[in-house]
């Protein structure tokens, strides 16, 4: 298995992970201090800010791995099966040499940065794709597709951490019209144009079985051909 992005090595994974820090989702928390510990897999110790100070925990890269030793630690990467672990995120790693599905043609796309105006028309998309709405991390781009001018599907392409933050998202009227490979597309672009290889994509699991909400976001993600996936379990 060849590692790409975040996964290279250790220490870029380390950096990637503080640019994650305003998603704050359980493994995304704002990050105080990194580690790279020694040894095999690899080992960090990450300290991360919390209400009431630092919370430090252990994340252990058990990638190629079918099982984890790792008792105690709270976060564990693996490309594997976790045994006794259940998945908390799946993260897919796109390159430029990703084949990306054919996109829709008909769809316009705009990169705008965040403004009340744009994030009316983002908010409804979110809404109609997967229920609520989250607003751009500062910083963010903002990606919107528009089909005969009408907002259709929206995503976030953060430059910091080349990640699309929150996925991405299409009005479900228009689902499987390949609007979200077009957006995957742009995103490529602005990755590109930004000095960046790769780009990322994170889809956490709220459940230990994924929803069909879930199901449907990890086989258009999975269809479009990523350079790698790797998920993310947490004891």
């Amino acid at each position: 298995m060849k590692l790409v992005g975040p996964l290279e090595s250790p220490r870029v994974f380390a950096e990637w992970l503080k640019t994650l820090g305003g998603l704050k989702t359980f493994w995304t928390k704002p990050v105080e201090n990194v580690d790279v510990l020694p040894g095999n897999p690899a080992r960090l110790l990450v300290s991360w800010r919390a209400r009431r100070g630092c919370r430090r925990a252990e994340i252990i890269l058990a990638l190629g791995k079918n099982g984890i030793d790792g008792g105690g630690c709270r976060l564990v990467v693996t490309s594997g099966v976790a045994e006794g672990h259940y998945p908390r995120s799946v993260v897919y790693v796109y390159t430029t040499d990703s084949r990306l599905l054919e996109p829709n043609t008909r769809v316009s796309v705009e990169v705008h940065e965040a403004s009340g105006y744009i994030l009316g028309s983002v908010e409804r998309v979110q809404r109609s794709s997967w229920g609520f709405y989250m607003p751009p991390l500062p910083g963010s781009m903002v990606i919107l597709a528009r089909m005969h001018g009408e907002p259709v599907g929206v995503a976030y392409y953060n430059p910091a951490s080349g990640n699309i933050d929150y996925g991405v998202h299409v009005d479900r009227r228009y689902w499987r019209m390949r609007i979200g490979t077009r957006i995957l597309h742009e995103a490529r672009r602005l990755a590109l144009s930004g000095g960046r290889k790769w780009f990322t994509v994170i889809r956490v699991l709220r459940s230990r079985r994924p929803t069909a909400q879930d199901r449907r976001a990890i086989a258009f993600y999975e269809a479009n051909n990523p350079a790698l996936g790797f998920t993310v379990y947490r004891s």
